[in-house]
């Protein structure tokens, strides 16, 4: 392939953002399925100036580009990609302090960062929390479609806090909404680590004193989980209030709103 025609002298060449471009580079090394032929040009960019540097590059060039990230989910051609291969390499994670004392921290990822390593430092930075019961079930879809693709099982552990005494219709009190915090958070972290997950849990609250918990397991591996965590928050509840909990495989006839609100 011949160099790019139409750079303007406005725009630094790549070599001046740090980046270094090559030609003809194969993509195989860079997919998970370890397969594809070659890019007209490849460049790995480790920051955002980079990234955006590129990018205006590669436009003012009227170079056809394709970011790249860890490879998966995406099956390249023996042909290759024409024109620009940019690999995602910009992997910065931190917690970004709020400007007022009374807002929340938010954890910043670029978007080259690994799942993995956001999960890590989210866990370092003590960053937990249950998702609203309309997002859980928007992701429980994707879950169940990533395990249907991938034929690995999906099963659903639902938890829920009663009291004896307690009428349904009635509204938690601040006692018992601190009760299911700390449970939810404590069910959550003992799946991650009798699983040996190295991502979080998809977990979300599906009622006044419920939330569920998402596993990649079957129900027989499940059920010796959710017996665990049982009988450790048992003991952690206070005397009024008792932890119950249930379990569901999913099937492809099953509604997962009807499940998570069993």
């Amino acid at each position: 392939m011949t160099p790019p025609t139409g750079i303007t002298q406005a725009l630094a060449a790549p070599e001046k953002l740090g980046v270094h471009l090559r030609r003809d580079i194969a993509l195989a090394p860079y997919t998970t399925m370890k397969v594809g032929g070659p890019a007209d040009y490849f460049a790995t960019v480790t920051s955002v100036d980079q990234m955006t540097g590129l990018v205006r590059w590669a436009q003012a060039a009227a170079l056809p580009y394709f970011v790249l990230g860890g490879g998966s989910n995406m099956l390249v051609s023996d042909a290759g990609i024409r024109g620009l291969v940019i690999h995602n390499r910009c992997r910065q994670v931190r917690l970004e302090q709020p400007p007022r004392s009374d807002a929340e921290a938010h954890l910043f990822a670029e978007s080259g960062a690994a799942m993995a390593g956001v999960a890590r430092q989210s866990i370092r930075d003590g960053l937990t929390g249950l998702l609203h019961a309309e997002t859980l079930l928007r992701t429980l879809k994707d879950e169940w479609e990533f395990a249907q693709w991938n034929r690995v099982p999906l099963t659903i552990a639902r938890y829920k806090l009663r009291s004896p005494k307690r009428i349904v219709s009635e509204r938690p009190t601040i006692f018992e909404m601190l009760a299911l915090r700390r449970a939810a958070q404590r069910a959550v972290e003992l799946t991650e680590l009798l699983l040996m997950s190295i991502v979080p849990a998809t977990a979300g609250r599906v009622g006044p004193l419920k939330f569920a918990v998402a596993m990649h397991v079957s129900h027989d591996e499940g059920k010796l989980v959710v017996e665990q965590i049982v009988s450790q928050l048992k003991g952690l509840m206070p005397p009024h209030l008792d932890f119950l909990a249930s379990l569901t495989e999913v099937k492809p006839e099953h509604s997962l709103h009807a499940l998570l609100e069993d």
